[in-house]
C-alpha cells in the first residue's frame, strides 16, 4: 500500500512541469554541451596502465574542429606514465564493415609540441585537431571515427574517438531571442532560419543571475522551409518552485533535424555556445503556481489513484473493516 501511495506522490511531483521545462539537475547529462572524458584500459596484457581520452566536442557542423588528447596513466593511482601516440587516422565509421566503399583515412598527428591545439608542449599529454572540412570530409555527414595507437612503456594498445559530422546545417540558429510573459510562464523566442523543412530537436541550458545553472528546455516540432522562432518555455510553477535569482541567462542551444530513416538520424545545427540571451527581471507574481496538465498525466493521476484506492479497500477488507 505504501508503495502505491509513494509511485502516485512520485508521479504527481515528477509531472509538475511539462516535459519541455524542467530543473536542469533533472538532466545532469545536459548540463553541458558533449565534451566526454574517458578512461579505459590499454590493453589485456598489461591492466595497470589505462588512458585517459578526452574530445571538447562530439557533434562537427561545417568548419568547426574538434580537440582530441590522450594521456597515460597509472590504473590505480592516476600518476601520469610515459606516452607515445602514432598511428593516428580519421575515416568514416559508419563505412567500416563495406572497406572497399569506404573513403581512403587521412592521416591524423598526435602532438605533444604545444601545436595544433596542444595546451602544454612536452606534457604528456597528446593533442590532435580534426576539421572535417578542410581534412577530406567536406561532403560527408555522418560518424567519423579517430583511430590511433599507444605506446607506454612495454604496454601497447589501440584507441578511438567517434564524432557526427554535418557538412551543412539544415537551419541557422540567429541568436536573435525576444521574451514574453505568456499564460503566467515566461517565454524565450529564439530566431531561426531553416533551409530543410521537418522535425527540429532543440536543447538550451539557463543559469540564474550567479551563472548558477537552473533550468532545462527544449523544443520538439514540425518546422517549414523560411524564418521561423523557435519557443522556449520556463514554466511558472518552475520559476516559483525554484526562485531562481534574476535576470536569467540562456545558454549553449543546440538541436538537430531529426530524420525519419537513415544513418545517422540526424543533421546537426551548429550551436551557440556561451550566453545567448538574458532576461529582464520580473516579479513573482508575473507567474503562475499552477501544475502542468494534460490529458495523459489527468489519465495516468486517475489510473494511479483508483489503483491506490482499490489497494486500500482490499487492506480494509483483509482487516475486517470493509466488505471485499
Amino acid at each position: 500500500m505504501e508503495q502505491a501511495r509513494l509511485t502516485l506522490d512520485t508521479y504527481r511531483k515528477g509531472t509538475r512541469y511539462p516535459p519541455d521545462s524542467s530543473p536542469i539537475r533533472e538532466h545532469p547529462d545536459q548540463e553541458q554541451l558533449p565534451a566526454p572524458e574517458r578512461a579505459q584500459r590499454l590493453s589485456k596484457e598489461s591492466p595497470e596502465v589505462q588512458l585517459r581520452l578526452k574530445q571538447d566536442r562530439v557533434f562537427l557542423v561545417g568548419d568547426e574542429a574538434v580537440h582530441f588528447s590522450v594521456g597515460c596513466e597509472n590504473a590505480n593511482t592516476r600518476e601520469p606514465l610515459p606516452c607515445e601516440v602514432t598511428g593516428g587516422k580519421a575515416f568514416e565509421a559508419e563505412l567500416m564493415a563495406g572497406a572497399g566503399n569506404a573513403a581512403a583515412a587521412v592521416p591524423l598527428v598526435f602532438s605533444d609540441e604545444g601545436l595544433e591545439g596542444d595546451p602544454v608542449a612536452r606534457d604528456g599529454l597528446f593533442t590532435a585537431r580534426l576539421q572535417p572540412s578542410k581534412q577530406g570530409f567536406a561532403m560527408f555527414s555522418g560518424t567519423l571515427r579517430v583511430a590511433f595507437q599507444v605506446r607506454s612503456g612495454r604496454a601497447e594498445g589501440g584507441a578511438f574517438f567517434d564524432v557526427l559530422y554535418t557538412a551543412l546545417p539544415p537551419a541557422v540558429l540567429t541568436g536573435k531571442v525576444r521574451e514574453a510573459v505568456e499564460q503566467g510562464s515566461l517565454q524565450l523566442y529564439l530566431g531561426i532560419q531553416v533551409r530543410k523543412p521537418g522535425r527540429y530537436v532543440l536543447t538550451g541550458r539557463v543559469d540564474d543571475e550567479a551563472g548558477v545553472p537552473f533550468g532545462h528546455v527544449a523544443f520538439n516540432e514540425e518546422l517549414k522551409e523560411g524564418a521561423h522562432e523557435v519557443k522556449f518555455t520556463l514554466f511558472g510553477k518552475l520559476l516559483l518552485d525554484e526562485a531562481p535569482s534574476f535576470p536569467l541567462k540562456l545558454r549553449d542551444v543546440d538541436g538537430f533535424l531529426l530524420k525519419e530513416e537513415g544513418d545517422p538520424d540526424r543533421e546537426l545545427m551548429a550551436a551557440l555556445r556561451g550566453y545567448v540571451h538574458a532576461t529582464r527581471e520580473y516579479p513573482s507574481t508575473s507567474f503562475s503556481p499552477d501544475e502542468w496538465q494534460s490529458e495523459e498525466r489527468t489519465r495516468h493521476l486517475d489510473e494511479f489513484t483508483r489503483d491506490v484506492n482499490e489497494a486500500q479497500k482490499q487492506l480494509d477488507a483483509i482487516a475486517g473493516k470493509g466488505t471485499p
